[in-house]
C-alpha cells in the first residue's frame, strides 16, 4: 500500500486484535511512510469475510 501524502511504500508496523474492547471492529492494522512520516490506522469491521 502507498502513502496517500507522497506516494511511498508504507511499512507494516503490526496488527492489534481490539474485539474485546471495541464493539464495531476486531483489529487495527497500523502502518507508516518512512519519506512524509504519515501513520495510518485500517481497522477491520467485526464479521467482515476475510476473518
Amino acid at each position: 500500500m502507498n502513502c496517500w501524502y507522497c506516494g511511498s511504500g508504507l511499512i507494516w508496523g503490526g496488527d492489534h486484535d481490539i474485539g474485546d474492547e471495541n464493539e464495531e471492529y476486531d483489529m487495527v492494522t497500523n502502518l507508516s511512510c518512512p519519506d512524509c512520516k504519515a501513520y495510518v490506522e485500517i481497522y477491520m469491521p467485526k464479521g467482515d469475510a476475510n476473518d
